[in-house]
């Protein structure tokens, strides 16, 4: 009987993206908790809130974990949402909807920090991990 191979443990730059990918699955989670918790007389809406804020982080967290384990299509599939969010977040700066001059700074902060971990994710280092 033959042993299955090891499988490879995931180089830094797979686990710091991975890490990265995990942490606005966490965020909507906590969302997701606090939704339910500042519910007033809006049931409805905050279960529905909730259930899809929790459906939402637990979709980024097993994705996160697949792409973690060298499953190149989680990869694709981050990738995707990711550039579908920044897209859609700067069509909302370019078009001057509701962001004050105030809060751009922060909004192109967090579309550097939302891109950060797929430029990671295809990096040389990653590419051989996600090969193999």
């Amino acid at each position: 009987m033959t042993q299955p191979a090891a499988q490879a443990a995931p180089p830094g730059i797979v686990t710091v993206a991975a890490v990265l990918f995990a942490v606005p699955a966490v965020v909507s989670l906590g969302v997701a908790l606090l939704t339910l918790a500042i519910s007033d007389n809006r049931l409805l809406y905050s279960l529905v809130a909730l259930v899809a804020i929790l459906l939402a982080g637990l979709l980024l967290l097993w994705l996160t974990r697949a792409f973690h384990r060298g499953r190149n299509w989680a990869r694709v599939v981050i990738t995707v949402y990711t550039v579908l969010f920044v897209l859609y977040r700067l069509t909302h700066l370019l078009r001057g909807l509701p962001v004050p001059a105030s809060d751009l700074l922060p909004e192109l902060g967090l579309l550097a920090i939302a891109t950060l971990p797929v430029v990671l994710a295809w990096r040389p280092e990653a590419n051989r991990y996600f090969a193999r």
